[in-house]
């Protein structure tokens, strides 16, 4: 903390030769990797917890990595490490040196009102990270980022598929919500689509099809066609339910 505030506080996001950040050299990189298991010995372990936690701090107050960077919590180093492998975000790599419950008790007062899930999502993290981010930091699934953008509609745009991410996220919105909006509901209302979800919920919730969508009183076809273009789900709600469309019609 001297140091910074000697030196300045761009130091914080500042890289050395090797295109390290301070946050990076916390967690083991550019070290021997027999150093990275060092924080398990007292009193080392709680000092080096204590300078990752102002490094983080100070870097998401500075902006480090940008919006989605969350203070270099997701920026990597480098692009690829020994053997060409992918290096590991700053988050990824700390599951290396301890549990996600205690990476949790760590992080969670620092990075609580950031955008995490969706820079999760940025960065291509594993699906291992985003299940963690859900499990652990609740608030996440209702924290939109800079564009308004919501996890799961962040997700959408960005082309995850269903089984790398969206399910997961999906899930925990329906289970944030009050059970009387169906997953066919909150599936459209955030923008899945026949390819991304909602062929997958019609499989499992066709029962539902004749439950109306409390806000607009609005049949399941009918609220998909007038929120978004996917056409392909409307058809096959129709398609699986005609009584539901001879109901909209007569009335009964």
């Amino acid at each position: 903390q001297l140091m910074i505030e000697v030196g300045g506080h761009e130091l914080i996001s500042t890289k050395d030769n090797s295109l390290m950040l301070p946050i990076h050299c916390c967690v083991g990189y550019g070290g021997d990797d027999n150093d990275l298991y060092s924080v398990e010995v007292e009193p080392t372990m709680r000092t080096k917890i204590q300078i990752f936690r102002y490094i983080l701090q100070e870097g998401i107050r500075l902006n480090v990595g940008g919006e989605f960077g969350i203070g270099g919590l997701f920026v990597r180093y480098g692009k690829y490490g020994r053997l060409g492998h992918k290096m590991l975000t700053t988050l990824e790599r700390l599951d290396l040196m301890f549990e996600w419950e205690t990476i949790a008790s760590y992080i969670e007062d620092i990075v609580r009102g950031t955008p995490i899930l969706q820079a999760a999502i940025k960065s291509n993290s594993s699906v291992q990270t985003l299940h963690f981010i859900i499990n652990h930091f609740s608030w996440s699934i209702s924290t939109e980022d800079s564009r308004g953008l919501l996890p799961i509609e962040f997700a959408i745009q960005h082309g995850l598929d269903w089984d790398n991410g969206v399910k997961d996220i999906f899930w925990a919105v329906v289970a944030s919500l009050i059970p009387e909006y169906t997953p066919i509901h909150i599936g459209a209302l955030v923008g899945l689509n026949w390819e991304i979800g909602m062929k997958i919920l019609l499989d499992g919730n066709e029962s539902e099809l004749d439950k109306i969508e409390p806000s607009t009183q609005l049949y399941p076809f009918a609220y998909v066609a007038s929120i978004n273009s996917d056409l392909t789900s409307v058809y096959e709600m129709l398609r699986r339910r005609p009584d539901v469309m001879m109901s909209w019609f007569t009335g009964v």
